[in-house]
């Protein structure tokens, strides 16, 4: 996983550099621009574990890793450009993001609304100039910024982000409720993540559908085991401010099932998800990282 990281930590700041206006035309202090702002909370650290998946599940058909490189950045664009919004006080109001204060508490609530905005716009400037690199590949190239338009928006993690919202109060929301929470909020760019990276290898049907399969379980594995450490986790080892669901008396998994039976299901899940992907070869990093997310339940790294 370390590769993959250092990776994508190279290619953002690159990509960060080619945006930045000369010294000669950057008459505003650093600190006040629009780009700093964003910059701010992409390169503020974090797995990276978006990206990682999308280049992962690349590899699953032996892809060339170069050409999907922008896409796995600008997923992550995008996944901060959500993080950056879910803080905001008109949502979860935190103060503290991969340990350091959250963009709205630095840049202002408009700023960070703004770089929210450019983060993602700027996104789909970078997979539309990658594609355009590729010309022989381009439908597939297409088709893997569709994917991850349709979970980013009003069908996946916006739709998520609103039922979250307008359901913090519910108490009469049920298990099925959240899971569709679950999979929307966390689980869609999760699924199409993995999606994108195998669409520009043309996969089969089959296999597309057993990647999909695989990030619908993870992508539910990850919302779980965020819930588990907002209870039991500290605040340097997650980097974000703990107890926020209690605080906000917010429905989850662990209120309704209790966290021992929560955890049980987290390892049924694990395991569900690599039954999917036993077709494919090169699984082992895969794998790997299935179990790292499920370990992350009991504060292991």
């Amino acid at each position: 996983m370390n590769n993959y990281v250092e990776m994508i930590e190279k290619r953002l700041s690159e990509l960060f550099d080619i945006d930045r206006p000369s010294a000669a035309n950057d008459k505003a202090d650093n600190t006040k621009t629009l780009l700093h702002a964003m910059e701010y909370s992409v390169l503020a650290g974090g797995k990276r574990f978006r990206p990682t998946l999308c280049l992962m599940a690349n590899s699953l058909l032996l892809g060339d890793n170069t050409e999907c490189l922008d896409i796995a950045c600008a997923i992550e664009l995008i996944h901060t450009y959500s993080l950056i919004h879910d803080d905001l006080p008109a949502m979860d109001n935190d103060s503290l993001r991969r340990g350091k204060p959250t963009n709205h508490v630095v840049f202002g609530e408009a700023g960070a609304i703004l770089a929210g905005d450019a983060l993602l716009n700027m996104a789909y400037e970078i997979m539309l100039g990658n594609a355009k690199k590729y010309p022989q590949n381009l439908n597939n190239h297409i088709l893997a910024i569709e994917h991850i338009a349709k979970a980013s928006g009003c069908r996946g993690m916006v739709l998520g982000q609103w039922e979250d919202i307008n359901n913090i109060d519910n108490a009469h929301i049920n298990e099925e409720t959240i899971k569709l929470i679950y999979s929307n909020k966390t689980g869609a760019l999760i699924t199409a993540s993995l999606l994108s990276g195998l669409q520009l290898c043309s996969p089969t049907e089959e296999q597309a559908s057993a990647i999909k399969t695989f990030g619908d379980n993870l992508g539910l594995m990850f919302q779980i085991t965020d819930d588990i450490l907002d209870i039991v986790g500290k605040r340097e080892n997650i980097g974000k401010t703990p107890g926020k669901d209690l605080d906000r008396n917010k429905t989850t998994f662990i209120s309704i099932h209790g966290m021992e039976k929560t955890k049980e299901y987290l390892g049924e899940l694990t395991e569900q998800a690599i039954s999917c992907i036993k077709m494919f070869d090169f699984t082992e990093n895969l794998i790997d990282l299935t179990y790292f997310m499920g370990n992350r339940a009991w504060g292991n790294k």
